[in-house]
C-alpha cells in the first residue's frame, strides 16, 4: 500500500519531512496563489504555539483547496499536550519509526474527507468564499460530523469549538455569533448540551458567588448558629452562649444541656467584621474573575451551548453558495439574473421609457415571509419547496421579464412593457398559487408581502427594496 501524498509544515527550516514529503514554511503557505493538490497537510509537532499558527494559516488560507484540507498532527512534541490543538485538527499520526502508512482509521478519514471536499473543488469559486460564515459551513459540510463544543479555562467563555476557531485571527465569540446566524438561516441544525452564566460586562463564565454584607457590601462577614432558649424565648448567636465548655443563656443564666429539650437552632445570623451590622440573609452577588466587576447573579448572562449538525439546505449552500443555490433552482425554469445585472437592467429600462415615452414597465418585489419556517419543517423537501415556487413564477412571468432574488425569500422582477395594472394580474397569478403550495406542503400561510411599481425616472431600486423590507419588520 502506497502512502498517501502530504504535504509537511514546519517553520523550522531544518527539520528533515517524513518520509521525503515536500514541506513547506507558514510564510510560504500564505503566499500561495494555486492548488494544492496533496490528499493532507501534516503540520510539525514540536512546539504548541506554533502548530496553531500553522494551523490558522491553512484555515485563514483564501484558496478552498488549502482551508478545507484534512490536517493531521505528527504524533510527538509538546503540541500534543494542548488538547484543543488536537480537538482542532482532524487527527493524529505517528508518522516516524517503521510505521509508515496511515492506520486504517486515519486513511479512511482522509479519504471520507476528501471524497466530501470533490465536488466543492471542482465548483467554481463563488462569491462569499472567503465570508467566514460560509467557509465555517463548506467546513462542516466537508467533515460531515457534528461540531461538539469543548469545555476549558482556555477561552473565556470557557467552552471551545476548537476547529472552528481556527478560521479566526482572534479568540473571541465571532465563531459563536457566525454558528447562530447560520443556524437562524436553516443552514444548521442544533442541540442542547449545556448552560453557561456569563458576566454581562465581558461575557466571561468564570464567575466568583459571594456572599456579603447587605448594609456595607463587604465581603468580611462571618456565620454562627443562631440559638433558641426554650425557657426564656431568648435568641442570639451562640457564642453568647458559650462559656468555656458550657453553654449558658445569657439572660437567664440557666445552662443549656440538650438540643431539642433546652434549645434549637432556627437558623443561622450573620455579623459584618467591617461595621459590626447583623443580619440573618447575606446579599450574594457575582464577582468576574476576568473584568473584576461585581453584580448581582440575576443580572448576569444566560447562554445555552449547542452542538451543531449541518442540514440538507446548508449542505446544497456549502457546494453552490447561499445565493447560487437558489439562483441555480430558479434559472431551470427563469431568466434569473444577478442583482446587480438587474439593477443595470432597471436604468436601462428607465432611459428608455424616459426617451421614448410611448410605454411603460413595473417593477413586483414579492417575499415569501414563511420561507424559513417552512424550510425549517420540511428539512430535506425544502429544495422542492422552492423548485415549485420557482415553477409558480415561470408560469406567471413572460420570457421576456427578468427576476433577480436577494436571500432566499425576496424575489424582484422586471415586468418589460407592463402598466401597474397589468402587473397586478402577474402577482395575483404568482400569490394565488403560492398561498396554496404553503397550505397543502406545511399546512401554513405563505406570509407574502409584495409591491407593484411603474418604471421612471423617480425609481430608486435599493431604496425601494430597503423601505419595503423595513416595512415589513
Amino acid at each position: 500500500m502506497a502512502l498517501i501524498p502530504y504535504m509537511f509544515l514546519s517553520n523550522n527550516k531544518a527539520c528533515h519531512p517524513p518520509h521525503g514529503a515536500p514541506s513547506m514554511t507558514g510564510e510560504a503557505l500564505r503566499a500561495l496563489d494555486e492548488e494544492v493538490n496533496e490528499d493532507f497537510f501534516l503540520i510539525d509537532s514540536a512546539d504548541a504555539t506554533i502548530a496553531w499558527q500553522l494551523l490558522h494559516t491553512i484555515r485563514e488560507h483564501h484558496h478552498k483547496s488549502v482551508y478545507l484540507k484534512p490536517v493531521l498532527l505528527e504524533e510527538r512534541g509538546a503540541a500534543l499536550d494542548d488538547a484543543l490543538l488536537v480537538a482542532a485538527v482532524d487527527g493524529v499520526w505517528k508518522s516516524g519509526g517503521d510505521d509508515t502508512m496511515l492506520s486504517g482509521e486515519l486513511e479512511v478519514l482522509i479519504n471520507q474527507i476528501n471524497a466530501r471536499l470533490r465536488d466543492i473543488l471542482q465548483n467554481p469559486m463563488v462569491r462569499g468564499d472567503q465570508q467566514s460564515g460560509f467557509r465555517i459551513l463548506r467546513y462542516i459540510a466537508s467533515r460531515g460530523v457534528e461540531q461538539k463544543p469543548y469545555t476549558t479555562s482556555k477561552r473565556i467563555i470557557g467552552y471551545s469549538y476548537p476547529a472552528l476557531e481556527t478560521f479566526f485571527a482572534a479568540q473571541d465569540d465571532t465563531v459563536w455569533s457566525v454558528l447562530e446566524l447560520l443556524e437562524q438561516q436553516q443552514m444548521l441544525s442544533r442541540r442542547f448540551v449545556s448552560r453557561s452564566y456569563q458576566c454581562i460586562h465581558c461575557h466571561s463564565s468564570f464567575l466568583n458567588f459571594v456572599e456579603t454584607c447587605p448594609d456595607c457590601q463587604s465581603l468580611n462577614i462571618e456565620s454562627d448558629d443562631l440559638i433558641h432558649h426554650f425557657r426564656c424565648g431568648y435568641a442570639g448567636a451562640s457564642k453568647e452562649f458559650m462559656k468555656g465548655n458550657d453553654m449558658v443563656c445569657p439572660k437567664c443564666s440557666l445552662n443549656l444541656k440538650q438540643i431539642g429539650v433546652d434549645y434549637d437552632k432556627p437558623s443561622l445570623t450573620f455579623k459584618c467584621n467591617d461595621c459590626q451590622y447583623v443580619f440573618e440573609e447575606p446579599h450574594v452577588s457575582t464577582i468576574c474573575y476576568h473584568c473584576g466587576r461585581r453584580t448581582d447573579p440575576e443580572q448576569q448572562t444566560q447562554r445555552d451551548i449547542y452542538a451543531y449538525s449541518i442540514t440538507a439546505l446548508g449542505e446544497n449552500a456549502a457546494l453552490f453558495g447561499p445565493e447560487q443555490l437558489f439562483q441555480n433552482i430558479l434559472g431551470k425554469d427563469l431568466n434569473v439574473i444577478e442583482f446587480d445585472a438587474f439593477s443595470k437592467m432597471v436604468d436601462v429600462e428607465k432611459a428608455r421609457i424616459q426617451r421614448y415615452k410611448i410605454s411603460t414597465s413595473s417593477v413586483m418585489v414579492v417575499e415569501v415571509g414563511a420561507f424559513a419556517k417552512a424550510m425549517a419543517m420540511l428539512g430535506q423537501r425544502s429544495i422542492e419547496l422552492y423548485q415549485e415556487l420557482a415553477h409558480i413564477f415561470s408560469l406567471a412571468l413572460r420570457t421576456s421579464d427578468v427576476i433577480t432574488t436577494r436571500g432566499q425569500s425576496l424575489f424582484v422582477s422586471l415586468l418589460v412593457e407592463t402598466g401597474v395594472e397589468p402587473a397586478k394580474i402577474a402577482l395575483r397569478r404568482v400569490a394565488e398559487p403560492t398561498e396554496a403550495l404553503f397550505q397543502d406542503s406545511v399546512g401554513i400561510s405563505a406570509d407574502l408581502s409584495s409591491r407593484i411599481v411603474a418604471v421612471d425616472q423617480n425609481l430608486d431600486l435599493n431604496g425601494l427594496i430597503e423601505t419595503f423590507l423595513a416595512e415589513g419588520d
